[in-house]
Order: C-alpha cells, then structure tokens, then sequence
C-alpha cells in the first residue's frame, strides 16, 4: 500500500467518527430496502444468501504482545501516521462496535424490519481501513466476515442514500444538496475495493452501478458556493467512486468539477484561500484544507496541488508566534468565524498537516 494511501486511509478513521454535516432527512417508513432499480435488486438478493455464519470472523485468540514487524523505514513511517489518529474501535462503550458486534445483526431479517431499514452497527470504510491495516498483531486482517459486513452496510447506506436522493433531489428548496450530503460517498465508495475479492461477479457490477449512479446525481447537483469546507467534500466522494469503478469519462468529469473549486476565483483566490461567504475565513479554510489534501494524496491533478501550496504559503504568513510560543495571528477580516489560522479546524491531531506536507513544502513548518 503506497504511503498517500494509507494517509488517506488515517484520515477516515477520524472521520467517520464524528462527522455530522449531513442535514437529517425524514425518518424512513420504508421495512425493506427499495427495490426500483436492478442494481437494488441484485445487492437485495444477494444479501438474503449471507447467513449468521458469514459475518462471524472466527477470532477467538488473544492480541500477540510480542510480534515482531518489519523495520523498513516507510513501513514504519505508515504506522506512525496511524498513531497520529484515534485508534480502529473494535468495541467499547461509546464505540461502534464492528468487530464485537453479533454476526447475526448483519443478515437481511434483522436489518430490515416493521419499524423500519435499520442502520447497521459499522462505519464501512473505517472497518475496512482495519481489516486491511497492515500489521502482524491484527489478527483480523483481510478477515472474510468482517468484509462482508462493511459489504452490507455500504450496500444499505448507498441503496437508502439513493433513494432519498430520487424522492427528494427535485424539490425546491432540495433537502438534499451536494455540499450537505456530498460526503456521502465516502462511507460506501471508499470501502469498496476493500471488499470487493469476496463478492461474485455478478453483485459487483451492481455495486458500481449504484456507486455511478449516485456519483452522476452528485455531479448534477453542480456547485452551492456557500461553504468553502463543505463544496469540497462532494469532490471528495467522487474522487472515491472514480476509483472504485474505473469509469474514464466519469473520472474526467470529477476532475473538472474539483478543477473548477480549485481555479475559478468564485470558489479559490490565487491569493491562497478558499472563499467563505464572499471572503477569507481562515477558521472554515483549515476544514477545507483537509479535504484538499486528501483528495491531493488521490490524485495527481496538479491544480488540486498548486490550491493547496496557496493557502499553506498564505497559512504561514498570517501566523504570529508569541515569545512565549504561543501561536497567534489576525482574524478580524474572518467572513464567518473570529478563530485564527493557527486556530482553524480539523487539525485531526497533526495528521492533516502531516498530509499537506507530503503535497507541499510549505506545510512543512507545521508538522
């Protein structure tokens, strides 16, 4: 696994954890997951095959203590970016318990009932992210049920997105629009190639048709403008869709959507900043510089790349140590928050500027 990946991979595990953007829809009166598409159909039935004993991962040895790893010097350097992050839960109190979970929650019968489609106890892409750490104390790594979990619950989340997305997308004003909901993608489409070797043919061609479906009536959605963070998540979920259906077109046309947030001086000043409500707001700007990196770390567009370098060379510049060390600086020309850049948000515990600097040299300073 190349080291931006496994820097994108850290970055989910926060968050997933605690991101909440997306505005609350309607509770669902739906007891089974719609069926109006083939692609639905296909997922549905396959999923009504998978018994109890499919999800169960069969682990029942304890942690090794003692294991030897390897010492090469980017492995090693993977794993330290991980520690950078909170720690893959694989069950406590106030944790998602995916791993501990019983096996028989993920069956069809379980999750779909007369008070409704039920959310399944997994964030897909971070147990993926687990399953597929590299490490020789996970004793659950490349664990079959454990894939099959995240397979459901992705496969619940796209089908449910989806169909909220078709009932509610025409509206006006739309309750459901891309810098509220544009992150999405990520909890299905990033997972995917994760779990994708156990799936038959069949039920994987159906997943990337959903996962298209979905990425084509995002990017009908066009651009709010409102939110610098949140215009940016939207590219984000389709960066990962692209990824995982390997669609040329449909990759061309999530590039020059992120192009166009990135150049056109509506959404980026070539002065380095995102636009915030008509201005700089250097508390929002540190939330879209994370999704900046991250989708930088994906790709190798260069614009992505050159917005970054901006905003970091501009970062630098408007922060003021104090003797003491204190880092501080100017925030009164904020549009929306009084927080200053030494301030802003979504620092992930030092991980997004870790991955900005392996973007840019000025990120270096801040690591």
């Amino acid at each position: 696994m190349r080291l931006r990946s496994i820097v994108s991979i850290s970055i989910i595990l926060m968050l997933a954890s605690g991101l909440a953007y997306a505005q609350k829809g309607p509770e669902t009166t739906l007891t089974q997951l719609p069926q109006d598409h083939e692609y639905q159909r296909v997922l549905r039935a396959y999923m009504a095959t998978l018994t109890e004993k499919d999800f169960d991962h069969g682990v029942t040895g304890r942690l090794p203590i003692d294991t030897p790893t390897d010492t090469d010097p980017e492995y090693l350097y993977r794993q330290y970016i991980l520690t950078l992050m909170h720690q893959p839960l694989v069950g406590t109190k106030r944790g998602t318990p995916a791993v501990n979970a019983p096996p028989g929650l993920f069956v069809l019968s379980a999750f779909e009932t007369p008070k409704g489609v039920m959310q399944l106890p997994v964030w897909p892409e971070t147990l993926i992210a687990f399953v597929q750490w590299d490490y020789p104390g996970n004793l659950y790594r490349n664990n079959r049920g454990l894939k099959l979990r995240a397979f459901v619950a992705a496969s619940v989340w796209m089908i449910m997105f989806d169909n909220f997305a078709e009932l509610n997308d025409s509206k006006v004003p739309p309750p459901i629009r891309p810098d509220w909901h544009g992150y999405n993608p990520v909890f299905f489409a990033a997972p995917y190639p994760g779990f994708k070797d156990v799936l038959p043919p069949d039920v994987q061609r159906a997943f990337e048709a959903g996962l298209k479906k979905v990425g084509e009536r995002i990017l009908g959605w066009g651009v709010r403008g409102e939110s610098c963070e949140n215009d940016l998540m939207a590219p984000l979920g389709l960066v990962y869709i692209s990824r995982a259906i390997n669609d040329p077109a449909f990759t061309k046309a999530v590039e020059e959507r992120t192009r166009m947030i990135c150049t056109d001086p509506r959404y980026f000043s070539p002065a380095g900043y995102w636009v915030e409500r008509g201005g700089i707001d250097t508390g929002f700007g540190g939330t879209a510089n994370l999704y900046a990196a991250w989708i930088a770390l994906m790709t190798d567009w260069p614009f992505v790349k050159d917005a970054l370098d901006r905003t970091y060379r501009l970062r630098g510049y408007l922060i003021l140590p104090d003797p003491d060390g204190w880092l501080n600086g100017p925030g009164h020309f904020n549009s929306r928050l009084g927080s200053t850049v030494a301030c802003d948000q979504f620092a992930c515990d030092g991980a997004r500027d870790v991955a900005a600097s392996m973007i840019t040299d000025e990120a270096q300073q801040f690591i």
